[in-house]
């Protein structure tokens, strides 16, 4: 009796596992009739997964275009279709799968849990949906040895493990990984849309960790010209075992934590010990010095205006801090483009310096170049610091601080007549324009004291 009901199970399971397969097939069938003109799909196994209800693929290759997927397995569970919202998938498991187009992206194992992709846009099949992937949603994500490549902007990435929960528009999410690098061939890659006349110097820069949360996973990771600009974005960011290179200096960092919200935004950033790799242009610099950025931006409610306030303290040296007004702030949300920057405004500005050791140190490696005493290269400088001030009355308080800075702050301030439009600083900033309109280097205009 025990012997029949194994064979009756036995060539159950085989007519179930034929049945499944036959499915399989018709579904594959499908899909490649739904195909737009051009595209191919091809594999070289399929075996359907029973218990999961779901299928497994080997050696898969997808075209469309310049567009190609290829994955050496691939295993999909439990997709259920649901007319007209897309499908829903509990799960997919991917490996050794690499992306090419007009961006790149490889990654040697892709684990997604509860993933909703939405109804093609336009029916131009597979390729249009992947390459926005703003519109779909999961539950959670990891993904092994991720790179790729940004296509036309020269920018790539790299992170050992990626993992992120709870993604999809409008969805408060949560992220982290581990071993990231990120470089452009130029820093002008790194400009909004339309910006023009940056100098193209190389960047690049690396985490030992990273994580963070967000009140809209999507908008962080893949940001688009026509999410809601009143659905603003908030969350927070920490990274530890930082290094940041551009050009030829390079500078490391501790940890960098940052938050935002709808009307503020702060950022500190530790170097308990600032190298760098090569001596920057100040030759006196804080080579194993402790220091740290801090830089706060806040929005008033219902206002184009904001305040920025950027802080440098290496205590060794010395403390500033930029304060700066700007007006005409483009709408939160709104895609930022060199058009909404230009559009901005500053109303004025304040530096202050509170000098610890600086001024002495600059002081002694000239003498030392220039053969002199630290005293008498400190004298001639005053000297013709106050033959240039005599001239230029808005820095009338410079020699003075510069003869006696111990316990001292010198503040400079700018204050225009009418708000100047940021695309103008550059060209309005410059030696030869300062000289050829020198009020703008008047009281009040720009004045100074030290406190």
């Amino acid at each position: 009796m025990t012997g029949l009901i194994l064979l009756v199970v036995v060539l159950g399971g085989f007519g179930i596992h034929h049945e499944a397969n036959a499915e399989l097939q018709r579904a594959i069938s499908r899909f490649r009739a739904a195909l737009p003109p051009g595209a191919q799909f091809s594999y070289t196994d399929a075996a359907p997964r029973i218990l999961a209800r779901g299928a497994a693929f080997s050696n898969i290759h997808y075209a469309q275009g310049n567009f190609t997927l290829d994955a050496q397995s691939l295993t999909i569970n439990n997709p259920i279709d649901t007319p007209p919202h897309g499908m829903h998938i509990s799960r997919i498991h991917a490996q050794h799968l690499t992306l090419s187009g007009p961006a790149t992206l490889q990654a040697s194992d892709i684990r997604i849990s509860r993933l909703d992709v939405p109804s093609s846009i336009n029916g131009q099949g597979l390729a249009s949906d992947i390459i926005q992937p703003a519109r779909i949603r999961f539950d959670k994500a990891v993904f092994r040895d991720l790179s790729g490549q940004g296509g036309q902007s020269g920018c790539s990435y790299a992170v050992s493990q990626l993992a992120i929960d709870h993604y999809g528009r409008q969805q408060e999410g949560h992220y982290a990984f581990d071993h990231a690098t990120f470089g452009c061939s130029a820093v002008s890659a790194l400009m909004p849309e339309g910006a023009a006349g940056q100098s193209p110097r190389a960047f690049s820069s690396s985490f030992a960790r990273g994580e963070g949360h967000s009140s809209d996973l999507a908008a962080v990771f893949t940001p688009t010209e026509n999410m809601s600009a009143s659905a603003v974005v908030t969350g927070d960011t920490t990274l530890s075992g930082i290094r940041i290179v551009s050009g030829r200096h390079a500078a490391t960092a501790s940890d960098m934590a940052e938050r935002h919200d709808a009307g503020h935004f702060h950022l500190t950033l530790n170097a308990p010990s600032l190298r760098f790799d090569e001596a920057p242009l100040i030759p006196l610099a804080a080579q194993g010095e402790p220091a740290r950025v801090i830089i706060d931006a806040e929005r008033p409610p219902n206002t184009d205006t904001m305040r920025v306030v950027e802080t440098l303290d290496i205590p060794a040296l010395a403390a500033t801090t930029l304060t700066l007004q700007f007006d005409r702030i483009p709408t939160p949300g709104a895609k930022m483009t060199a058009e909404t920057l230009s559009a901005m405004r500053l109303i004025d500005t304040t530096f202050t310096y509170r000098d610890s050791s600086l001024i002495n140190r600059f002081f002694q490696d000239q003498a030392q170049r220039h053969q002199m005493t630290p005293d008498q290269y400190r004298n001639q400088a005053i000297t013709t610091l106050n033959v240039v001030t005599s001239a230029i009355p808005g820095l009338h308080d410079v020699p003075q601080y510069v003869s006696s800075p111990d316990g001292h702050t010198l503040e400079i301030s700018f204050h225009p007549t009418s708000p100047l439009p940021v695309a103008q600083l550059a060209t309005l900033l410059t030696p030869a324009n300062l000289m050829a309109h020198p009020e703008l280097l008047q009281p009040p205009i720009m004045t100074t004291r030290v406190r």
